[in-house]
């Protein structure tokens, strides 16, 4: 360490502790060492991070890095904002030590493997978790997640830049939104999806989880950039965007919740399920649009909703139908594509949508209608027998109300054939 000075040099106990005292003086020799690779970098002479770390780390095995992070938290401190100075915080938050994920937490990135990783001793934590927390300056944390995002992106998308190896999503700690894992049972097509989107800086939950609380409660310019921020990631992986929102299940950093009807108008269920602030309905219920109106990401989308959150998919459905029957045939499309037909017919009411769904795919051969109208109408009684008739009696007015008008109309709800019809009919009277 004699090539940094007096880097390294240090009169606390080892092991860590001396109530933060540790974490303080090590951030000193971090703002220290970014500020040297800076200047050796500029002049083509890199700085080996890694020595640095490995030094601290057998140090202090339990140090709180995520604590050392939190130096930039101070108005007094400048943050990296060159190449170089922040290839270096990259380089720290990607080889600094993090925790062993526990049995009960297995989507958390592990550390590095020896010998660029180390694991933290108990007590230790990622230096990434220091950027997740909230800061007492939420303008300078948004600023340098919003510069890490910037830095992820450009490094993905070179294909000869020297931190290409850097991603957000990748570092020890994170939860991805999406592993490969989740695809394993599913069609090369949505396997193909899942593995495209691992290096993307999106593919972290904890990210898109502080860019909402920051985009709600941070201030007005914290907000306005936040927002725009996460417009961009909308845009650019809309799938992982959608996937990491529906995760945030209750809105504890604002006292403010609204539906997302009251947002557009639609949807209204998903409101009563998760009371979320106006900014996290927004995107929300916009994106959510967008795959329910057809998206080349859109199977892998549903496929985590449905591994996620059941009950939100079928709220999404149910609203979906609500806005036009004539949704019907997306909606089979989803189910079909999520090998869950059966599943979604028995979740979703009212017995309408269950019909419409069952007669529509009886028409394509995904389903017996008589065997299926059968069973339900022997676990649900007289109410789907009316239902039914109702249903019968819905389709053929509406088709024979087109017939009589002068000028032709674009249908509202889908046309049932005569044999669909027959079986409605023959079976609803059989009970």
């Amino acid at each position: 360490m004699s090539k940094f000075g007096r880097m390294g040099e240090s009169n606390t106990p080892q092991g860590g502790g001396d109530n933060g005292g540790v974490e303080l003086r090590v951030a000193q020799e971090m703002v220290e060492l970014i500020d040297i690779a800076n200047r050796e970098g500029e002049q083509g002479r890199p700085v080996d991070v890694h020595a640095w770390i490995k030094a601290v780390h057998e140090a202090h095995p339990s140090l709180r890095w995520g604590d050392v992070i939190r130096v930039y938290d101070s108005p007094m401190r400048q943050l990296p904002d060159t190449t170089w100075s922040l290839r270096a915080l990259a380089n720290i938050l990607s080889l600094s030590p993090s925790p062993a994920p526990s049995s009960d937490d297995p989507r958390s990135n592990r550390p590095a493997p020896p010998p660029q990783g180390f694991v933290s001793s108990p007590g230790g934590t990622s230096a990434i978790s220091g950027l997740w927390s909230p800061w007492a300056n939420p303008l300078l944390q948004f600023t340098l997640v919003d510069r890490l995002v910037y830095l992820a992106i450009s490094s993905t998308s070179s294909q000869t830049s020297t931190d290409a190896s850097f991603h957000l999503s990748s570092l020890p700690s994170i939860h991805k939104l999406v592993l490969p894992e989740d695809a394993s049972h599913a069609s090369p097509t949505i396997k193909s999806l899942a593995t495209s989107v691992q290096s993307s800086a999106w593919n972290c939950a904890e990210l898109v989880k502080t860019l909402i609380r920051l985009g709600a409660e941070g201030g007005g310019e914290v907000q306005a950039r936040a927002h725009e921020l996460l417009d961009r990631g909308c845009k650019s992986n809309p799938e992982l965007m959608l996937i990491g929102l529906i995760q945030i299940e209750v809105s504890r950093y604002s006292s403010r919740v609204i539906s997302v009807r009251n947002v557009l108008n639609s949807r209204s269920n998903l409101g009563s399920q998760k009371p979320w602030n106006a900014l996290h309905a927004e995107l929300t219920a916009r994106l959510l649009s967008t795959f329910l109106a057809g998206h080349p990401s859109h199977q892998l989308v549903f496929l985590r909703l449905h591994q996620l959150d059941r009950q939100f998919l079928y709220a999404a459905l149910r609203d979906f139908y609500a806005e036009s029957e004539m949704n019907v045939t997306r909606i089979v499309d989803i189910a079909q594509d999520l090998k869950a037909l059966d599943e979604i017919l028995d979740s979703l009411r009212p017995f309408e949508l269950a019909l419409d769904m069952a007669a529509l795919a009886s028409r394509r051969e995904y389903l017996n209608l008589d065997k299926w109208l059968t069973s339900q109408i022997k676990s649900h009684g007289g109410g789907l027998v009316r239902a039914t008739l109702e249903f019968v009696g819905h389709k053929v007015g509406h088709e024979l109300n087109r017939q009589e008008m002068e000028m032709q109309v674009e249908p509202t709800t889908l046309a049932l054939n005569a044999a669909t019809i027959a079986i409605l009919m023959r079976v609803s009277r059989a009970k």
